[in-house]
């Protein structure tokens, strides 16, 4: 290193003996020194040194900064560097030279700071003003000689003798500085530094041997080019250089908080191979789970695909995914099997595999120091850099990790601020770099990036679907607006808490579909079975352990078989403290195996070594947790949750309190979890079914011969698909269903009242073996209005047992249309009352008819029951209302309830699920022209009664209109009226051309010259 004192000649110490030894004396006409020109508190130059005795040159740059409390100093000389990087606030010195760096104390090394003096103020340690810097305008006299050139450039001329008892020196330095109104080529703050240094010569003595009484005399020029009195980019000059780790540097700036879940694209490079290669990331420490994806796993040992990939690495079950993207089939494999070249995601803590944490993940550990500021990229980031020493595989290296300075939006559709930003990651060594950019840093990861459902096909996974109806003030528009996108993730985490004590991997829920409707949503998804037992542990083939530290052996047929009773720890009463770790399976002798179960493996107790043996495989457990629950123990557990009321999802506001509330109504089963909206599948609707009788089936011939009844069917059904297919029906109102065991055929219909379970073979049935029939709850068709009542009532049972028994026998009265009931209890609470009626309640706030009683309820019959159907029927004439995504139910409702007009009948479109509100009724058709036509997609629903002033009242159909209808009356009487107005003017022409004739016609006048008066005539 050189020796800074040789550097410039204003430091050089060289003794001399006498005191007196003077090279000049004080200047006799001093100026004042408020006239001096002014140097700044930052600035940054290019010095250039000239050793005229010595015939030596050296070149440097200055940057100083005394608000920031630093200084950069380089300086040049024989195609060598020396940088010093000087970091008051925090008391470091920094010497950088052949990219080998040694961190000092300031205060510990003055022999390291005679550049820039050390001062202590009120702030803390602080380098000394530029006058002590430059030795100008620094308490000793200075002279101005006047105004001259200096390479060329119009100067003033300043002198000062200066005698530094400190450095036992006596020099005569002399300035000069641009004279006021030049104007340099680089200029910065004009107008308050207008005198900027030019050069500055040193001539005189230094004391080298005071006791030999020598001297040595100097005479140095310096030369300043590009001197800005500010420091350009302060973020990189004052920082250490690229790929430089400074030993012994106590200063650490905090490293920033990753966050747990996580997902970037990264691009390596390789410089020197002229290679790169890009993969996205993604991680959750959440989720225990990391995924890669890559452009081609042709390389990665134990794949072999050309084809991109999706590899996903399940800590929670020890079970890696490798899912190709183009053909979309999946392959397990054990944890740790899968050489990745990055392979950096897992480490072995006692015995296993487990996910690292996101600073071990992004390589952040306590050997990292703060290296400043830097640009990469174009971004300005906090650089942390450290030393990697050399280790039998890897050569010493210095690594440097950039983060972002500035926080960053990085999801628009969440307004997510991403507080951490990790830009790159840098790797030096002797001769080579590694650069590794990250892209696209993403904090906002959930359960759908890590999805592997698609590993699990039919019997492997439970497909099913959620329903939640909308509190009040959300519909159908603001839902897909506002709240939709806000739930999946809380959807995911009340359904993994559903799990409640079940050891299941979150992985096992598929990614959720939200479809939304007019009433609710409904939310699709699946849960998956476990893979299979095989795929939880790693094989050590041909070997084998100490059989003496054997737990317990068991015959098998297989590795499987044995895997299945280590993870279950099953077949044994076993100690509390055992627990399967690995075992050994062996071929016998006589034939067949046998597996060895120990409570220990290989990676768990060193002691523990392998055995060479041909006819053994050893296998150990990668996790410590299994993932254990079955799939249809899982699928209860959110069943029951929803039953009992206990699945909720909830909007939050920032702090994390709900503020709206989304409650789930039924879960049902789907066959596939389609992107079609209604599939169908297994569901919970076959609850609201009775099975009505066995053994038979409809009478396919005689119901598809009836003009007024709709037939269904599809094969490959359960009995719960089959339900539901009967309750989805959105063409006609669905009330039973047959389902063949064997053949697995279902079979719905419009079929209602007709089935008769005393006589069931008559009419539309037939008796078929191994086919059962079901039939609709019969309060299914009514509205219950708990601890309510209407006052009035036609018929009274007194022998009622039940609500379903009061609403068989409403359906069964013939004495009037029976379309509610009152279902009373006496006082002792022993015996029932059924009051039938055939009003119904619209609403409860303005039926006047409707009180309170803790007594009774009151079922009020659908509004559908009101309407007869007519398959593929369909109106021509002008709807008075259009609602779109409607159900049949829907339609009734509105029809009956709507108060803008008197809604008569509907036309709904079963493809597009449209209803056509309309005033006409098919009991209309002999006395006006509808427009009746066919069509396959459209039913027609006419209305049937009416409630008017409290009784029930039949649709009657309109008046036929007389031959002269109102329009041909209208068009007699305007031409009765125009053809009068007509004859008037004509009759009052003719009267007044006949009765002032003479007044009319023209005056004649004859004049006679022998006259002297005239006549008129």
């Amino acid at each position: 290193m050189f020796k800074l004192k040789l550097i410039i000649a204003i430091i050089l110490i060289i003794e001399f003996k006498c005191q007196n030894i003077k090279f000049c004396d004080p200047v006799t006409s001093p100026i004042n020194p408020t006239s001096l020109p002014k140097l700044p508190d930052e600035f940054e130059a290019r010095v250039e040194l000239n050793s005229l005795n010595e015939n030596r040159n050296m070149e440097s740059t200055i940057l100083y900064d005394k608000n920031e409390k630093r200084a950069d100093f380089t300086i040049r000389e024989y195609n060598n560097s020396i940088r010093v990087i000087y970091d008051f606030e925090h008391d470091q010195i920094f010497s950088i030279k052949n990219r080998k760096c040694i961190a000092k104390k300031i205060t510990e090394s003055p022999q390291d700071n005679f550049f820039f003096g050390l001062v202590q103020d009120q702030f803390g340690l602080n380098m000394k003003p530029p006058n002590f810097l430059f030795h100008f305008n620094n308490g000793f006299p200075h002279e101005k000689l006047g105004q001259t050139t200096y390479r060329g450039i119009p100067v003033n001329h300043f002198r000062s003798c200066q005698d530094w008892p400190e450095n036992k020196a006596s020099l005569l330095i002399d300035y000069y500085f641009t004279i006021p109104g030049y104007n340099p080529a680089v200029s910065f703050f004009g107008d308050v530094f207008n005198e900027l240094p030019v050069a500055s010569t040193v001539k005189g003595y230094v004391e080298i041997n005071e006791a030999e009484q020598t001297k040595r005399e100097i005479n140095h020029e310096y030369n300043f080019f590009e001197f800005k009195p500010v420091v350009l980019r302060k973020s990189e000059l004052f920082n250490l250089p690229r790929g430089v780790f400074c030993q012994n540097q106590t200063y650490k700036e905090p490293i920033p908080t990753v966050p747990e879940s996580f997902s970037y694209i990264t691009e390596t490079i390789n410089p020197k191979a002229k290679a790169a290669s890009s993969e996205r990331i993604f991680y959750s420490n959440q989720l225990k789970t990391f995924r890669l994806d890559i452009v081609t796993a042709a390389n990665i040992k134990g794949v072999n695909v050309q084809d991109p990939v999706k590899i996903v690495h399940d800590y929670n079950s020890g079970v890696a995914y490798v899912i190709n993207k183009n053909r979309g089939n999946c392959s397990f494999y054990p944890l740790g099997s899968i050489q990745l070249d990055n392979l950096d995601e897992a480490h072995l803590s006692s015995g296993y595999y487990t996910l690292k944490s996101p600073k071990d993940f992004l390589r952040i550990d306590d050997s990292l120091v703060y290296a400043g500021e830097r640009y990469e990229r174009g971004l300005l980031c906090d650089v942390f850099v450290s030393k990697k020493n050399a280790s039998a595989e890897l050569p010493e290296m210095v690594a440097e990790l950039y983060f972002l300075k500035t926080q960053i939006y990085s999801d628009q559709s969440t307004d997510k601020l991403e507080t951490v930003v990790p830009i790159s990651y840098h790797i030096n060594g002797q001769n080579f770099t590694i650069i590794s950019h990250a892209f696209d840093f993403d904090s906002q990861l959930n359960r759908k990036n890590f999805d592997v459902s698609q590993c699990f096909q039919g019997k492997n996974r439970i497909n099913f679907g959620i329903q939640f109806r909308y509190p009040d003030g959300v519909d159908e528009e603001s839902f897909i607006q506002f709240y939709g996108r806000l739930l999946e993730d809380e959807f995911d985490e009340k359904i993994f808490k559903s799990f409640k004590f079940y050891s299941a991997s979150p992985l096992r829920i598929a990614r959720p579909r939200f479809e939304p409707n007019r009433w609710g949503f409904t939310v699709y998804s699946a849960i998956t079975d476990r893979a299979d037992s095989i795929n939880h542990f790693i094989k050590n083939g041909k070997s084998k352990v100490d059989f003496q530290k054997i737990t317990h052996g068991v015959p098998a047929n297989s590795a499987e078989t044995c895997t299945e009773i280590c993870l279950n720890d099953t077949q044994f009463n076993l100690p509390l403290d055992y627990k399967c770790m690995s075992f050994d399976i062996c071929m016998q002798p006589i034939g067949g195996f046998i597996c060895s179960f120990y409570n220990y493996s290989l990676t768990t107790d060193p002691a523990v070594v392998s055995d060479s043996a041909a006819e053994c495989d050893h296998y150990s457990k990668i996790t410590e947790w299994y993932d254990s629950a079955s799939k249809d123990a899982l699928y209860r557990m959110i069943e029951e949750s929803v039953i009992r009321k206990e699945l909720y999802l909830d909007v939050k506001d920032n702090q994390g309190n709900p503020v709206l509330t989304f409650s789930a109504i039924d879960i049902f089963q789907t066959t596939e979890l389609s992107s079609e909206s209604g599939s169908s599948g297994l569901t919970s609707f076959i609850k609201q079914f009775i099975l009505a009788a066995g053994n038979i089936d409809f009478n396919e011939t005689a119901v598809l011969n009836s003009e007024q009844l709709i037939f269904r069917k599809n094969n490959g059904s359960s009995p719960e698909e089959c339900a539901r297919n009967c309750i989805r029906e959105s063409t006609f109102e669905c009330q039973i269903y047959t389902y063949n065991k064997e053949t697995r055929e279902c079979k719905w219909s419009s079929i209602g009242e007709l089935f008769d379970s005393q006589n069931p073979s008559a009419n539309y049935f037939i008796e078929k073996p191994g086919v059962e029939i079901f039939i609709k709850d019969p309060l299914y068709n009514f509205i219950k209005y708990p601890s309510k009542v209407t006052s009035i009532v036609d018929y009274t049972v007194e022998d009622a047992t039940s609500e379903s028994d009061c609403a068989i026998k409403c359906n069964k009265e013939k004495s009037f249309k029976c379309r509610s009931f009152n279902f009373c209890s006496s006082d002792d609470g022993k015996s029932f009352r059924c009051l039938l009626s055939e009003t119904n309640i619209h609403s409860l706030d303005k039926d006047p008819n409707v009180v309170t009683t803790s007594l009774c309820s009151h079922f009020s019959k659908r509004a559908l029951n009101d309407f007869q159907f007519f398959a593929h029927t369909q109106l021509s004439v002008e709807p008075q209302t259009r609602i779109s995504r409607s159900t049949v139910e829907s339609c009734a409702e509105i029809c009956v309830f709507d108060d803008s007009f008197f809604c008569r009948s509907f036309d709904f479109d079963t493809e597009r699920n449209i209803c056509y509100l309309y005033k006409e009724n098919l009991v209309d058709k002999y006395n006006f022209e509808l427009g009746i036509k066919t069509n396959k997609k459209i039913n027609h629903y006419s209305r049937q009664v009416y409630e008017k002033d409290g009784k029930l009242k039949n649709i009657e159909p309109l008046d036929k209109p007389s031959g002269i209808g109102a329009g041909t009356i209208a068009g007699i009487l305007i031409v009765i009226l125009i053809g009068g107005f007509i004859i008037g003017i004509l009759f009052t022409f003719v009267y007044l051309k006949l009765s002032k004739k003479n007044d009319m016609l023209p005056v004649m006048k004859f004049v006679n010259p022998n006259y002297s008066r005239q006549i008129d005539e």
